[in-house]
């Protein structure tokens, strides 16, 4: 599987009128691959990490705005990050 991507915006709110209004709002579009990597991982998490990648960009209706990337931190690998003590049988060992 490819590392799963989504991708959207968020507008800041340029008529904003009351204070406890948020200052920006937007959407991202989830696909089924994004989903399934998400429900893939609560089989073993109670909570699922998602990093976001924002970008400023300017339209001419919207102003500023910002353009966002949704992804899955990679998950470490269990042979090459794993911090627990290694047993080793010293019988095997040449010297």
């Amino acid at each position: 599987m490819s590392d799963p991507k989504c991708y959207g915006s968020i507008f800041y709110d340029r008529a904003k009128k009351k204070k406890q209004y948020p200052d920006a709002r937007g959407d991202f579009t989830i696909n089924r691959e994004m989903f399934d990597a998400i429900a893939a991982r609560f089989v073993d998490d109670d909570e699922v990490k998602i990093n976001f990648a924002g970008w400023t960009r300017e339209g001419p209706k919207a102003g500023k705005y910002l353009s966002g990337q949704l992804e899955l931190p990679r998950e470490a690998s269990s042979s090459t990050n794993n911090n627990d003590p290694v047993e080793i049988d010293d019988d095997d060992l040449p010297f």
